[in-house]
């Protein structure tokens, strides 16, 4: 394990447990990171949306050297907070000025705060009942993903919603696509949406086909009993897709391959909860578990012996085919020489629910169950 002495890491109290949160994206061409950021709560008597900023100062009350000299930090500044009905299970932006929240209570809901007026948020549409039981109770939206225009939606129920920005229905759907929970989805092409399940299947779903043909492509994880939970895909490279599972593994999937992970890497203790490609640099790699941790995962380096090991890399991955020479993540069992692990928070005995990176400051925003927001800052990232 290595550390990255560098790191700044400040807690902001929210007063809430944060399920979700992300960075707003800046305006397309932008060399200017990001200031603002949207959290969501889960778990208390009235949940809330807040949007924050991190663009001011504020001068804290001690000392950090024998001349007395004021500490500033950018402590996030609340600018805005609404409720939201049942816990906060997905946000994703749609663009700089709207967000996607997805709820436990089965809808979606488009919200909106300007650049312009960054304290205001409001729901532009809500996409009520997607996700319900046999029962037609309402049942948890899981997670909801953003691209190419197309919004997805998974839940509890096993069903699946394609739905766009202009419509009040869904443009796409497949009910009771699968037989037990899906844990998260991601948009992959324009056609095509990828979900992990509780039965740690990955499977990648073709839009074009109607939606009674089912999977079109299915891999799976194989070994001990467990569930998916989270996936990213690679900015780039929409083959490679990175996933976390109950057991605190973190597993690499190329999509070209048949049906097994490339790369199977383990540090956490409990279920990874998060997972995230550094925007710009995808050979850093985030992840946050329910033990407490988060960890920052460092492929940059070539050179094997040069940075500290992982703590374990599982029997069972594969090696992958000459990508891998510029793509560490494909690199199976020679990943153990070439991607080091950081830890980016001190010790913590609550669970880390979520994580965002920022492209341009690669500041990494921390959501926990300990009612903070951390943010992380100063991390080597090349």
């Amino acid at each position: 394990m290595s550390s990255e002495d560098s790191k700044e890491v400040l807690a902001r109290f929210t007063g809430h447990k944060v399920s979700k949160l992300k960075w707003r994206p800046g305006l397309r061409g932008s060399l200017v990171p990001s200031t603002t950021f949207v959290s969501g709560s889960w778990d208390e008597n009235e949940n809330s949306l807040c949007v924050w900023s991190t663009a001011r100062t504020q001068t804290s009350s001690g000392v950090d050297d024998d001349l007395g000299a004021a500490v500033i930090a950018p402590q996030p500044e609340l600018l805005a907070s609404c409720p939201h009905d049942g816990d906060v299970t997905g946000i994703q932006y749609f663009d700089e000025d709207r967000f996607l929240v997805a709820s436990s209570r089965g809808a979606v809901s488009l919200m909106a705060h300007s650049q312009r007026d960054a304290g205001a948020v409001q729901c532009v549409h809500t996409w009520e009942g997607l996700h319900r039981y046999a029962s037609q109770a309402a049942c948890p939206c899981t997670s909801v993903a953003v691209g190419m225009d197309t919004i997805a939606t998974v839940g509890e129920d096993g069903t699946i919603h394609a739905l766009r920005i202009n419509r009040s229905q869904p443009v796409w759907t497949s009910e009771n696509a699968d037989s037990c929970s899906l844990n998260d989805v991601l948009v992959l092409t324009v056609s095509e949406l990828l979900t992990v399940n509780s039965s740690r299947h990955l499977k990648v779903w073709d839009m074009r086909r109607p939606a009674s043909e089912k999977h079109a492509k299915l891999m799976v994880l194989s070994g001990d009993t467990g569930s998916l939970l989270c996936a990213a895909k690679h900015p780039t490279q929409n083959h490679v897709v990175a996933c976390g599972d109950s057991n605190g593994v973190l597993s690499v999937w190329d999509m070209r391959q048949e049906r097994y992970p490339v790369t199977l890497m383990e540090a956490h203790q409990d279920s990874i909860w998060d997972v995230c490609f550094h925007p710009l640099k995808p050979n850093h790699i985030f992840t946050c578990s329910q033990d407490g941790s988060a960890f920052h995962w460092d492929g940059s380096t070539q050179r094997p012996g040069q940075l500290g090991t992982l703590p374990g890399l599982l029997a069972g991955s594969r090696s992958a085919d000459a990508s891998s020479d510029s793509n560490p993540w494909l690199s199976g069992d020679f990943v153990r020489s070439r991607v080091s692990v950081a830890s980016l928070l001190p010790q913590n005995p609550l669970p880390v629910n979520c994580l965002d990176v920022d492209a341009l400051s690669s500041t990494v925003l921390l959501g926990t169950d300990s009612q903070a927001v951390y943010k992380v800052s100063g991390l080597s990232v090349h």
